[in-house]
């Protein structure tokens, strides 16, 4: 449900979608929540030309990015990997900042987000760890 629908519905009616999603990670059922990181992956690999809405789903999951439920990590780690194959250079930058203001982000989380960054990329991220 979670790639084929609200996937398909962020990649063609993005700005109608994002209030949805944005009430999906508020619901508390963590199956609900990791849906919004698996549209996001949907997302990230059918569209690689509007870097500006990857911004914007970026932020959208910015205040989960300590989430420590393990499948709701999943969901927004899977997002965060396929958006890091696209736009490592935008990933890259997220996820210092984030780190740099003190977020702790799980060791499973920063696994998958690191999958398809390159090294000099990692070397950053390692520098701000």
């Amino acid at each position: 449900m979670a790639e084929r629908s609200l996937g398909y519905a962020l990649v063609n009616y993005f700005d109608k979608t994002l209030p949805y999603l944005k009430r999906f990670l508020l619901d508390d059922n963590r199956w609900i929540k990791r849906a919004v990181g698996v549209a996001i992956h949907f997302f990230s690999k059918m569209v690689v030309d509007q870097p500006d809405k990857t911004l914007t789903l970026l932020k959208l999951v910015e205040p989960y990015i300590e989430v420590s439920q393990r499948d709701v990590v999943k969901g927004i780690g899977w997002g965060l990997k396929t958006i890091g194959k696209h736009h490592p250079d935008l990933l890259t930058g997220f996820l210092v900042k984030q780190l740099n203001q003190g977020k702790r982000l799980s060791n499973l989380m920063l696994k998958k987000a690191l999958t398809y960054l390159p090294d000099k990329d990692r070397l950053k991220l390692r520098n701000a760890l």
